[in-house]
């Protein structure tokens, strides 16, 4: 089994298990009600039930009851329940009597929908559904769900067992890698007299080299002896030369970077131990300016490709080196220029929006720079467009909110303006006969 797929059985595991307490909770609830111990319910997802001119994505829990009548004959009995996405979680916005009648919960109703775009809460009781779409939906009941949940318990064993077998032979591999990486490092410390860990060499399949094709593959970075790093490179002939296109380091080129590093995890604005210039790779794709910036991390060098946009700012991305994972796809994409476009700008702009702000609580992420990513995941809890950008404005505006206090002080503003929403309905159902007495004319 290969890791995406891994991946994906315990995402769908999870999914499973948590519609699996789902269900068991209806079923408790109906049974503690007193409405019945013979309780089965079968839920579909993902349903486009029409309501009224709308239709709407709902989960659909169709509950059967069974029980004796007042002559002690067996009755059978179908209800439904309607939810609705919002805020993460399902939530119960009608119920589906067994005439097939349309009750609306309006207090729900209100608080996820106060303007009333849905236009559910001027649904009459008279409503009723059409429910024939189940017949093409998937509904799943417990039964089913532990059934699956078990198949996909053995499965996720058996790949777990095949996954161990392919790392042993994988790790055998990389361990000859790993060998000859260490050789090929041990040989040039050598030669330059300086331990191996001043030396940074880059995979060759490393994004680095396909955004720079005229740079040698066999290049590589080493710091001597008098605390300056140099870049060189193996010729035709075998000999190593220096590599025409970096120059040696300084400590004058050490303006602050916006650093992306290898995953995206961890955007900061940092300076430099040291900086090399390059020589031509800026002419690359209307990059400004190129350098190589170095930070050193318990005497160990980490090194980025740093470029200049024309906003004036530096961007870094983690240039990968042999012995070490590969850089995130998400910042190999980021890095890539060989489209003959540079995304420096867009990081450096975003950067400086969030920067100092609630983003910053837990560290900034490449995710967290684009407000568009974030609207539509906030959105995608279940959070309309107004309350998403309410949520965001509060994480970067002056009160820079971490996202969970954001979350909390919107959620009680819905709340409030429901509250409020519901006094004035209840103000205008007042008979004007009775008003006009209050008033005292």
């Amino acid at each position: 089994m290969g890791e995406n797929e891994g991946k994906d059985l315990e995402v769908d595991m999870k999914r499973d298990e948590e519609l699996l307490e789902k269900i068991k909770g209806i079923e408790d609830r109906i049974k503690e009600e007193g409405q019945s111990d013979d309780v089965l319910v079968k839920y579909y997802e993902d349903a486009n039930l029409q309501l009224g001119k709308n239709t709407l994505k709902v989960s659909i829990a169709e509950i059967t009851q069974k029980f004796l009548d007042d002559k002690e004959e067996e009755q059978t009995q179908t209800t439904y329940e309607v939810y609705m996405k919002f805020g993460g979680e399902d939530v119960l916005i009608a119920n589906i009597d067994a005439d097939g009648t349309l009750k609306v919960n309006k207090d729900t109703v209100q608080r996820i929908d106060p303007d009333n775009k849905l236009g559910l809460l001027e649904l009459g009781e008279q409503e009723k559904p059409d429910l024939s779409i189940l017949k093409d939906l998937e509904g799943k009941t417990k039964e089913d769900l532990e059934k699956e949940l078990e198949e996909k318990g053995k499965e996720r064993e058996k790949g777990k067992e095949d996954s161990e077998q392919d790392e042993e032979e994988q790790g055998e591999d990389k361990d000859e890698e790993e060998k000859d990486d260490d050789e090929k490092t041990e040989e040039i410390a050598r030669a330059k007299n300086i331990p191996a860990k001043n030396i940074y060499r880059i995979r060759p399949d490393s994004q680095f080299f396909k955004n720079y094709p005229m740079v040698d593959k066999s290049t590589y970075f080493y710091r001597d002896n008098d605390g300056k790093m140099k870049a060189e490179y193996v010729d035709k002939n075998g000999r190593t030369v220096p590599s025409p296109f970096f120059q040696d380091s300084t400590t004058r080129l050490t303006d602050p970077v916006i650093s992306v590093g290898t995953d995206g995890q961890n955007v900061k604005s940092q300076r430099p131990y040291q900086s090399m210039q390059t020589n031509g790779l800026n002419r690359q794709y209307g990059v400004r300016d190129v350098r190589m910036s170095i930070y050193i991390d318990g005497g160990y060098i980490d090194m980025e490709e740093s470029r200049l946009g024309d906003d004036g700012k530096w961007v870094g991305y983690g240039i990968e080196r042999t012995g070490r994972d590969y850089n995130s796809k998400q910042v190999n994409s980021m890095s890539d220029t060989t489209r003959k476009e540079d995304k420096s700008e867009v990081i450096s702009g975003s950067f400086e929006k969030v920067e100092d702000t609630g983003f910053k609580e837990d560290g900034i992420t490449m995710d967290e720079l684009s407000p568009k990513k974030t609207l539509d995941r906030l959105m995608g809890e279940g959070y309309n467009k107004n309350e998403a950008v309410r949520i965001i404005n509060y994480m970067i505006g002056p009160e820079k909110m971490g996202e969970d206090k954001a979350k909390e002080t919107v959620n009680q503003e819905i709340e409030l303006e429901a509250q409020e929403k519901a006094r004035e309905d209840s103000d205008q159902k007042v008979p004007w006969d009775n008003a006009r007495d209050r008033r005292g004319y």
